[in-house]
């Protein structure tokens, strides 16, 4: 539905205001390759405008995303720090950049960049949630839990924020408390793979 009505603004725009600039055809044609899965198509199309635009937030937001989504966390940064320089208040390349950080283990970094979000947003959901499982890939659970907890009492019902803290809590050995964010899952989602092999690993606990 969403590419239908993507096509369907972009046929409209070209009737409206006629032939696309390069940037709007390169950015727009990026996105059709994304949603097919051709993602090296979809960041050569970007970099064949980069010269142009080197200096373009969107840009440059954009391909620090496609390089991510292909596991090129090099570039992902490279691109990522290039957009927050143009837009040094940008929350959504702040916390875009800690995917990235996760990417390449740069834990020191990803609390420096942690720090600046929350100054602007304390509660931003998106660098809460990236915030704690990065923390929680450096086993430290207590302090991922808290982020988790964080939002969880502002978005009870999101599936990967109940997953977040019954994998945290599994880890901290509180299986009972972690089996019941597992059931809370599978109540809103019954064939929920990961949380059903989850609420078993409980059980074989207690």
């Amino acid at each position: 539905m969403k590419n239908i009505i993507s096509i369907s603004l972009f046929l409209i725009s070209i009737s409206l205001f006629g032939e696309l600039t390069d940037f709007q055809s390169a950015y727009f044609t990026s996105f059709a390759q994304e949603n097919g899965g051709k993602y090296d198509e979809a960041i050569k199309t970007l970099l064949e405008i980069e010269a142009k635009y080197k200096y373009d937030y969107e840009l440059n937001f954009r391909l620090g995303w496609l390089y991510y989504a292909t596991s090129n966390f090099s570039e992902s940064e490279k691109y990522i720090k290039k957009a927050i320089s143009i837009k040094e208040n940008s929350i959504e390349a702040k916390s875009m950049y800690l995917l990235t950080l996760t990417g390449l283990k740069k834990w020191d970094d990803i609390e420096q960049i942690a720090k600046q979000i929350y100054k602007q947003s304390p509660n931003d959901y998106y660098t809460h949630i990236r915030h704690a499982y990065a923390l929680y890939l450096q086993q430290k659970y207590e302090t991922a839990l808290t982020h988790y907890e964080i939002l969880y009492s502002y978005y009870p019902s999101d599936l990967s924020v109940k997953l977040g803290v019954a994998a945290t809590l599994f880890q901290m050995k509180k299986y009972d408390k972690a089996k019941q964010f597992y059931i809370e899952v599978l109540k809103i989602s019954p064939y929920h793979e990961t949380a059903y092999i989850g609420y078993l690993e409980c059980m074989k606990k207690l």
